[in-house]
């Protein structure tokens, strides 16, 4: 990502007030496209228009380069359109304010500095010209900023108790959520955790109207112990994510980390090593640096 990716995010809106009312819509030519996924292997890609008929949809945009991982073009939404001014032009950008939203994988769980994915993805960022102040009521890891959302033991249900109260007092521009993995304890809570994701993800659109919203696909299990029935429920669960964020909205994006997964990249059965940290901080980093 070029030096002037910040600003990008402050002409396209991310950096107003991303928490409270939302503004009267904007019409656009991409209003209602679908929102992008990114996998552990691959780049952004889209369920409904082809990438050739997204390029017609900005083709008269002045300014607009396609950045997709996969080299194909990546569509705006309606308010992220970004300045046909020279980077070198543009005003400073305040840090966006990135919250780190879960349960103990957010927290970073058996990482060996306490920070899991976080303070890698920092590092991916600001390397890419980003300026990041991740946000959050929790203070943990020895990476360069510890603030975070992570809860735990928490189920989704849990963390929509108290989301409302985080998200008025963080303010975040972008929200990164990775939750689900307690839900899956019994094939009774497993049932109904599409329902705890869906109330999260409306608290978050009422609060946070602007932010953008990633929603990842939960990691895979060890078979130890309960692991390949817990593993069933996760697949299960994860078949399910896609429709619950198409339907939140164009500013929630999927984000699959499912790959994440197996004794190479997992300490435990449901926490990563090191190794299963940096891949995810790899995937959130290629799904942030096209906005």
């Amino acid at each position: 990502m070029r030096h002037g990716a910040v600003v990008t995010l402050v002409m396209a809106g991310l950096l107003m007030s991303s928490c409270g009312p939302a503004p009267a819509p904007a019409a656009s030519s991409v209003a209602g496209q679908p929102a992008a996924t990114v996998g552990a292997d691959s780049g952004p890609r889209r369920a409904g228009p082809t990438p050739r008929q997204s390029a017609a949809g900005v083709a008269s945009q002045p300014g607009w380069t396609p950045s997709a991982v996969d080299g194909s073009p990546l569509a705006p939404d309606a308010n992220l359109r970004p300045s046909n001014q020279p980077a070198s032009s543009r005003s400073p950008a305040r840090a966006v304010r990135i919250m780190p939203l879960g349960d103990s994988i957010t927290m970073g769980a058996r990482s060996t500095d306490g920070s899991g994915y976080r303070a890698e993805l920092y590092r991916r960022l600001t390397a890419a010209g980003w300026r990041v102040n991740f946000v959050g009521s929790q203070h943990s890891g020895a990476g360069p900023d510890p603030d975070h959302e992570g809860h735990s033991g928490w189920t989704l249900t849990q963390i929509a108790h108290h989301l409302d109260a985080w998200l008025v007092a963080a303010r975040p521009d972008i929200i990164l959520l990775h939750g689900g993995t307690n839900d899956l304890r019994t094939r009774a809570d497993a049932v109904r955790a599409p329902q705890g994701l869906t109330r999260v993800l409306a608290q978050i659109g009422r609060n946070c109207p602007r932010a953008e919203v990633f929603v990842a696909t939960i990691i895979g299990n060890r078979a130890v112990g309960d692991g390949r029935e817990r593993q069933l429920r996760a697949d299960a669960y994860n078949a399910q994510v896609p429709a619950i964020v198409a339907a939140a909205g164009l500013r929630f994006h999927l984000v699959d980390l499912s790959g994440v997964r197996g004794k190479d990249q997992l300490a435990d059965k449901l926490h990563p090593n090191d190794k299963g940290y940096q891949a995810m901080a790899a995937v959130w980093s290629r799904t942030l640096k096209p906005f």
